[in-house]
Protein backbone atom coordinates (compact mmCIF):
# COMPACT_ATOMS: atom_id res chain seq x y z
CA UNK A 1 0.00 0.00 0.00
CA UNK A 2 1.17 3.62 -0.96
CA UNK A 3 0.40 6.01 1.29
CA UNK A 4 1.84 9.68 0.99
CA UNK A 5 1.03 11.90 4.47
CA UNK A 6 2.94 15.31 3.97
CA UNK A 7 2.80 17.82 7.54
CA UNK A 8 2.68 20.79 6.46
CA UNK A 9 4.91 23.41 8.29
CA UNK A 10 5.49 27.36 7.61
CA UNK A 11 8.84 27.90 9.85
CA UNK A 12 11.96 25.84 9.61
CA UNK A 13 11.65 25.60 13.57
CA UNK A 14 8.81 23.32 12.47
CA UNK A 15 10.63 21.27 10.83
CA UNK A 16 11.56 19.30 14.10
CA UNK A 17 7.92 18.11 14.23
CA UNK A 18 8.24 16.32 11.43
CA UNK A 19 6.84 12.44 12.60
CA UNK A 20 9.49 10.11 10.52
CA UNK A 21 6.29 8.01 8.69
CA UNK A 22 5.11 11.27 7.29
CA UNK A 23 6.83 13.69 4.82
CA UNK A 24 8.01 17.19 5.35
CA UNK A 25 5.78 19.99 2.73
CA UNK A 26 7.48 23.31 3.64
CA UNK A 27 4.96 25.92 3.31
CA UNK A 28 7.01 28.66 4.36
CA UNK A 29 6.21 30.74 0.56
CA UNK A 30 2.70 31.18 2.01
CA UNK A 31 3.70 33.27 4.37
CA UNK A 32 4.87 35.61 1.88
CA UNK A 33 1.90 35.47 -0.46
CA UNK A 34 -0.57 35.73 2.37
CA UNK A 35 -0.92 37.56 5.48
CA UNK A 36 -3.17 36.02 8.32
CA UNK A 37 -6.31 37.54 6.76
CA UNK A 38 -6.99 36.27 3.54
CA UNK A 39 -5.33 33.09 3.83
CA UNK A 40 -6.16 30.27 2.52
CA UNK A 41 -3.80 27.86 4.49
CA UNK A 42 -4.32 24.50 4.13
CA UNK A 43 -6.74 24.58 1.61
CA UNK A 44 -4.36 26.10 -0.78
CA UNK A 45 -2.19 23.09 -0.29
CA UNK A 46 -4.80 20.82 -1.77
CA UNK A 47 -5.44 23.11 -4.68
CA UNK A 48 -2.16 23.07 -5.27
CA UNK A 49 -1.59 19.23 -5.43
CA UNK A 50 -5.01 17.15 -5.79
CA UNK A 51 -4.36 16.93 -9.50
CA UNK A 52 -1.23 14.86 -8.91
CA UNK A 53 -2.15 12.77 -6.15
CA UNK A 54 -0.98 9.05 -7.10
CA UNK A 55 -0.66 7.25 -3.89
CA UNK A 56 -3.03 4.95 -2.57
CA UNK A 57 -3.55 7.46 0.24
CA UNK A 58 -2.64 11.17 0.91
CA UNK A 59 -3.08 13.96 3.56
CA UNK A 60 -1.49 17.20 4.47
CA UNK A 61 -1.45 17.43 8.09
CA UNK A 62 -0.60 20.10 10.57
CA UNK A 63 2.66 20.43 12.06
CA UNK A 64 0.67 19.82 15.16
CA UNK A 65 -0.15 16.26 14.31
CA UNK A 66 1.13 14.59 17.57
CA UNK A 67 0.61 17.36 20.32
CA UNK A 68 -3.24 17.68 19.13
CA UNK A 69 -3.81 13.95 18.68
CA UNK A 70 -1.70 11.84 20.76
CA UNK A 71 -0.96 9.59 17.97
CA UNK A 72 2.20 9.10 16.00
CA UNK A 73 2.47 8.74 11.97
CA UNK A 74 2.75 5.12 12.36
CA UNK A 75 0.32 4.57 14.87
CA UNK A 76 -2.32 6.51 12.11
CA UNK A 77 -1.22 4.84 9.26
CA UNK A 78 -1.73 1.55 10.94
CA UNK A 79 -5.29 1.60 11.15
CA UNK A 80 -5.60 2.24 7.17
CA UNK A 81 -6.92 -1.02 5.34
CA UNK A 82 -9.35 -0.51 2.38
CA UNK A 83 -12.03 2.39 3.27
CA UNK A 84 -11.92 5.74 1.40
CA UNK A 85 -10.86 7.66 4.53
CA UNK A 86 -8.86 7.68 7.59
CA UNK A 87 -9.54 10.96 10.25
CA UNK A 88 -9.01 11.86 13.28
CA UNK A 89 -11.18 14.66 15.37
CA UNK A 90 -9.44 17.00 17.17
CA UNK A 91 -12.23 19.40 17.62
CA UNK A 92 -15.26 19.58 19.73
CA UNK A 93 -16.22 15.96 20.25
CA UNK A 94 -19.84 17.10 21.94
CA UNK A 95 -22.01 18.73 19.39
CA UNK A 96 -24.42 18.21 16.98
CA UNK A 97 -23.80 20.22 14.10
CA UNK A 98 -20.57 21.58 13.40
CA UNK A 99 -22.25 24.82 11.64
CA UNK A 100 -24.07 25.77 15.24
CA UNK A 101 -20.71 25.72 17.06
CA UNK A 102 -19.28 27.47 14.20
CA UNK A 103 -21.95 30.20 14.52
CA UNK A 104 -20.81 30.61 18.63
CA UNK A 105 -17.28 30.58 18.02
CA UNK A 106 -17.57 32.77 14.09
CA UNK A 107 -20.60 34.81 14.32
CA UNK A 108 -22.86 35.26 10.92
CA UNK A 109 -20.98 31.84 9.65
CA UNK A 110 -24.00 30.41 9.47
CA UNK A 111 -26.25 32.79 6.92
CA UNK A 112 -23.35 33.84 5.06
CA UNK A 113 -22.11 30.17 3.85
CA UNK A 114 -25.68 29.02 3.75
CA UNK A 115 -26.43 32.21 0.77
CA UNK A 116 -23.58 30.23 -0.77
CA UNK A 117 -24.72 26.76 -0.97
CA UNK A 118 -28.00 28.29 -2.41
CA UNK A 119 -26.24 30.28 -4.68
CA UNK A 120 -24.25 27.33 -5.97
CA UNK A 121 -27.31 24.97 -6.16
CA UNK A 122 -26.04 22.87 -2.72
CA UNK A 123 -30.08 21.17 -1.68
CA UNK A 124 -28.10 21.56 1.96
CA UNK A 125 -29.66 23.37 4.76
CA UNK A 126 -27.00 23.54 7.18
CA UNK A 127 -28.73 24.99 10.41
CA UNK A 128 -30.75 21.22 9.80
CA UNK A 129 -28.16 18.96 9.51
CA UNK A 130 -27.58 16.59 12.40
CA UNK A 131 -24.01 15.59 12.71
CA UNK A 132 -23.23 11.97 13.74
CA UNK A 133 -19.98 12.31 16.14
CA UNK A 134 -18.57 9.30 13.89
CA UNK A 135 -18.63 11.47 10.99
CA UNK A 136 -17.27 15.14 12.75
CA UNK A 137 -13.83 16.50 12.34
CA UNK A 138 -12.29 19.80 12.15
CA UNK A 139 -8.62 19.82 11.75
CA UNK A 140 -7.13 18.61 8.73
CA UNK A 141 -5.77 15.44 10.22
CA UNK A 142 -7.39 13.19 7.65
CA UNK A 143 -5.71 11.08 4.61
CA UNK A 144 -7.99 9.90 1.52
CA UNK A 145 -8.07 7.78 -1.33
CA UNK A 146 -7.71 9.00 -4.72
CA UNK A 147 -11.96 8.57 -4.85
CA UNK A 148 -12.29 10.54 -1.28
CA UNK A 149 -10.31 13.00 -3.01
CA UNK A 150 -11.75 13.14 -5.85
CA UNK A 151 -15.47 13.78 -4.03
CA UNK A 152 -14.05 16.25 -1.57
CA UNK A 153 -12.52 18.60 -4.46
CA UNK A 154 -15.69 18.86 -6.31
CA UNK A 155 -17.80 19.12 -3.20
CA UNK A 156 -14.95 22.24 -2.17
CA UNK A 157 -14.34 23.64 -4.92
CA UNK A 158 -17.29 25.26 -6.53
CA UNK A 159 -17.47 26.74 -2.97
CA UNK A 160 -14.06 28.24 -3.24
CA UNK A 161 -14.39 29.44 -6.90
CA UNK A 162 -17.28 31.22 -5.77
CA UNK A 163 -15.75 33.61 -2.78
CA UNK A 164 -13.05 33.89 -5.27
CA UNK A 165 -15.00 35.28 -7.88
CA UNK A 166 -18.74 35.83 -6.98
CA UNK A 167 -19.04 38.06 -4.02
CA UNK A 168 -20.54 41.12 -3.91
CA UNK A 169 -19.00 44.12 -1.83
CA UNK A 170 -20.45 43.16 1.73
CA UNK A 171 -19.72 39.70 1.40
CA UNK A 172 -16.22 40.08 0.74
CA UNK A 173 -16.27 42.63 3.58
CA UNK A 174 -17.46 39.64 5.97
CA UNK A 175 -15.51 37.01 4.55
CA UNK A 176 -12.05 39.44 4.71
CA UNK A 177 -13.08 40.43 8.83
CA UNK A 178 -11.56 38.99 11.31
CA UNK A 179 -13.13 36.01 12.61
CA UNK A 180 -12.91 35.37 16.43
CA UNK A 181 -11.00 36.56 18.84
CA UNK A 182 -8.39 34.19 19.95
CA UNK A 183 -6.85 33.33 16.89
CA UNK A 184 -5.67 36.30 13.66
CA UNK A 185 -7.70 35.08 10.98
CA UNK A 186 -10.84 35.24 8.53
CA UNK A 187 -13.49 33.38 7.83
CA UNK A 188 -13.04 31.32 5.23
CA UNK A 189 -10.49 28.60 6.78
CA UNK A 190 -13.44 27.95 9.68
CA UNK A 191 -15.68 27.72 6.63
CA UNK A 192 -13.74 25.06 4.67
CA UNK A 193 -12.67 22.95 7.54
CA UNK A 194 -16.74 22.60 8.17
CA UNK A 195 -16.89 21.26 4.77
CA UNK A 196 -15.46 18.03 5.19
CA UNK A 197 -17.85 16.76 8.20
CA UNK A 198 -20.83 18.37 5.50
CA UNK A 199 -19.50 16.14 2.84
CA UNK A 200 -19.55 12.95 4.73
CA UNK A 201 -22.88 13.71 5.59
CA UNK A 202 -24.23 14.33 2.59
CA UNK A 203 -22.40 11.15 0.87
CA UNK A 204 -23.14 8.16 2.55
CA UNK A 205 -21.16 5.96 -0.35
CA UNK A 206 -18.01 7.46 1.81
CA UNK A 207 -16.28 4.57 3.66
CA UNK A 208 -14.29 5.91 6.74
CA UNK A 209 -12.36 5.33 10.13
CA UNK A 210 -12.73 7.63 12.54
CA UNK A 211 -9.34 7.31 14.63
CA UNK A 212 -9.97 7.96 18.26
CA UNK A 213 -7.40 10.70 19.66
CA UNK A 214 -5.56 9.91 22.40
CA UNK A 215 -5.15 13.26 24.02
CA UNK A 216 -7.75 14.15 25.73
Amino acid sequence: MNISIYQICYDSKQHINVDKDFILYDNSKYNQRFNKLNNPREYQVFLDNYKNINSDYTGYVSWKFRSKTGLTGRSFINNFTEHDLYFVNCGPRSIDNVWEQGERQHPGIIDFTQNIFDAINYDINIKKIKHCRSKTAFCNFWAGSPVFWSKYMKFTTPVYNYIKNNLTTEQKKFISSRACKGITSDYFPFIMERMFTTLLHVDSNISYINIPRTKA
